[in-house]
């Protein structure tokens, strides 16, 4: 009944405000709401990345590997698509047991740094640790099969994060969350993560399934040699330089015309495919020991 009388006494103060003042009031709470959202932390691609992501490793795992991932994803009720387990770290943001995660969705590196060591990932953790850690726990066959479960579901976000330019990058504008940008013919700025997140890929994915067959029919023997090399801690330097020679340069006049969205879709697509390649490597690594070597 107090909560009910503190609303009706805060309606009641309100109702006496002209119309400009209530335009001032709404300004203000835009702007704040903005200044908040700037400051979250990085999640990644967007679920229409994530899911092109795990849909491309799907198309590469073995069947073994693939027989051992469905039967870890029936455990739970709703989709048993992988690409669709993959959204699941972004799914349950708000959900206060989970906030643990938030750390583990980036890394942030000092400008210049030209390899990653141990001690750039705080005691919180980081996308590397994150990776590193859900592995070996993916790889305990005695680990109860729910938290085996909840470590594949991370262990895709998270591969598919570390693949982000910009979910390795710098802590002063968290990674480019705070750096805005004017976006095409966008009338109002948005942020450079967002950028990278959702906006280059939604200009041409308009159908996620069909993006990833086609994705992963571009993946060659050249690629699978080179993608099959190194583990987290690499790919996380691989997309840090990549953030710091194409990401930031682009926008050095807080800008990304038509011509430069069009310029980075190889770039997205090359992203997009070593994390899906990655990724059925390391889960063709847990399920199926036996499987061939996947660049000849």
């Amino acid at each position: 009944m107090r909560g009910r009388r503190k609303w009706q006494m805060v309606v009641n103060r309100s109702a006496g405000m002209d119309a400009t003042n209530c335009r001032r009031a709404v300004r203000r709470v835009l702007l704040t709401l903005a200044m908040s959202l700037a400051a979250l932390p990085a999640w990644g691609w967007g679920g229409t990345g994530h899911r092109v992501i795990c849909e491309i490793a799907w198309q590469q795992l073995t069947p073994a590997a693939r027989r051992e991932v469905q039967a870890l994803l029936r455990l739970e009720r709703g989709s048993h698509r992988f690409s669709e387990s993959c959204t699941w770290a972004d799914r349950v943001r708000g959900d206060a047991r989970y906030d643990f995660l938030a750390p583990w969705h980036y890394l942030n590196l000092p400008p210049g740094t030209t390899r990653y060591r141990d001690r750039h990932c705080p005691r919180q953790g980081c996308v590397v640790r994150a990776i590193e850690t859900l592995q070996a726990e993916l790889m305990e066959a005695r680990r109860p099969p729910q938290e085996r479960l909840q470590a594949l579901k991370l262990l895709g976000h998270f591969v598919g994060d570390i693949h982000q330019p910009l979910h390795v990058g710098y802590l002063e504008d968290r990674g480019g969350t705070r750096r805005m940008v004017r976006y095409a013919d966008r009338f109002e700025p948005v942020s450079l993560h967002l950028v990278w997140d959702d906006l280059l890929l939604e200009a041409w994915a308009r159908d996620w399934q069909s993006t990833s067959r086609e994705l992963a029919r571009g993946i060659g023997v050249r690629e699978r040699r080179l993608w099959s090399q190194g583990a987290a801690a690499d790919w996380a330097m691989e997309s840090f330089r990549l953030t710091e020679s194409w990401v930031y340069p682009q926008v050095a006049d807080d800008a990304i015309d038509a011509a430069e969205v069009a310029r980075n879709r190889p770039v997205v697509e090359t992203q997009l495919r070593k994390a899906g390649w990655r990724l059925a490597l390391l889960l063709n690594g847990v399920f199926d020991p036996a499987a061939p070597d996947p660049a000849p």
